[in-house]
């Protein structure tokens, strides 16, 4: 559904949004660059997927829970008991094919209505995480395995990270291994300064895609974008405000280096239901940006 504004309240809402928005990305600005510290390596050669645990649960348990719709695997904490229940991970395991059918029929999978979380897919099947299960768990070490989560460590099919690497503006990007063959395609944004008349001036410049390898026009993936300013449209822009979109929502930083600043369009992920969306929305909670890129990326990252 789209929204049309007039500019008097396209004003007012990149005004209110916009200190909200540099809150929201102050973190992932300053973000390392650097592999999560999780030395445990949990692989599941029957369905193709791989998740990094914390050093602290080595002799964890998988336990196998034969589902009613779909097949279902709880990672145990090693401390587990039935008298001192501690966490466990639930992993929800659909065909391709089972996944579609329920994203078509609005399937519902427990009592709230709620639908499970995508956190990753291979070629064969899409994993999944029950709805509501980290809000509702309060055992013994839930805080460390909500931090665990934010740290995207479940990866499909497993291997090492791919890093996309842009010479031209001196930045990488971290995909996970399935995201082999992805292409990028390059664009041009552009925007209204606030307060410079009417019309209003305008800015624009390079944008960059990073695209699925299994994009196709009849079933589209979630896109990467990534808008490039130059430090001098960056000061414009905080000075005096830039609409980027119908919506009026101000963009955030995700990363700068000597030249350029970084960012993403506004509202670009979780507003329409596309393929894979879930799982680039939990990649960005792990900040795979980097700019400059350090040495140790920069080496051996495809180069654009």
């Amino acid at each position: 559904m789209k929204v049309q504004l007039v500019p008097a309240i396209l004003l007012i809402c990149a005004a209110i949004t916009s200190a909200l928005v540099r809150a929201q990305h102050a973190n992932s600005e300053n973000s390392p660059f650097a592999p999560i510290p999780t030395p445990i390596l949990y692989r599941n050669a029957l369905y193709g997927f791989c998740f990094r645990l914390p050093a602290d649960w080595k002799g964890y348990k998988i336990v196998t829970v034969p589902g009613v719709r779909v097949p279902e695997l709880l990672i145990q904490h090693p401390k587990w008991t039935a008298d001192n229940p501690w966490p466990y991970i639930p992993i929800m395991i659909f065909t391709r094919e089972q996944w579609k059918v329920g994203e078509s029929s609005d399937m519902n999978w427990n009592v709230a209505g709620l639908e499970p979380t995508e956190i990753g897919r291979n070629q064969s099947y899409v994993f999944a995480q029950p709805p509501g299960w980290i809000e509702s768990e309060d055992a013994k070490g839930m805080d460390e395995v909500r931090t665990l989560m934010l740290q995207n460590p479940f990866e499909a099919p497993c291997g090492p990270p791919i890093v996309y690497h842009n010479t031209q503006y001196d930045f990488c990007f971290r995909l996970p291994a399935s995201w082999k063959g992805y292409s990028i395609v390059t664009g041009r944004w552009s925007g209204a300064i606030l307060g410079t008349g009417d019309p209003p001036k305008m800015m624009s410049g390079p944008s960059i895609t990073i695209r699925n390898p299994a994009w196709t026009e009849d079933d589209r993936w979630q896109d990467i974008p990534i808008m490039v300013f130059t430090r001098a449209q960056w000061r414009v822009k905080e000075k005096n405000g830039v609409i980027l979109s119908a919506a009026g929502v101000d963009v955030g930083a995700i990363g700068h280096n000597s030249a350029y600043v970084f960012t993403q369009p506004p509202r670009w992920i979780g507003y329409a239901t596309i393929t894979g969306f879930r799982e680039v929305q939990n990649l960005m909670t792990a900040h795979p940006f980097q700019a400059p890129c350090s040495r140790s990326q920069a080496g051996p990252a495809k180069k654009r």
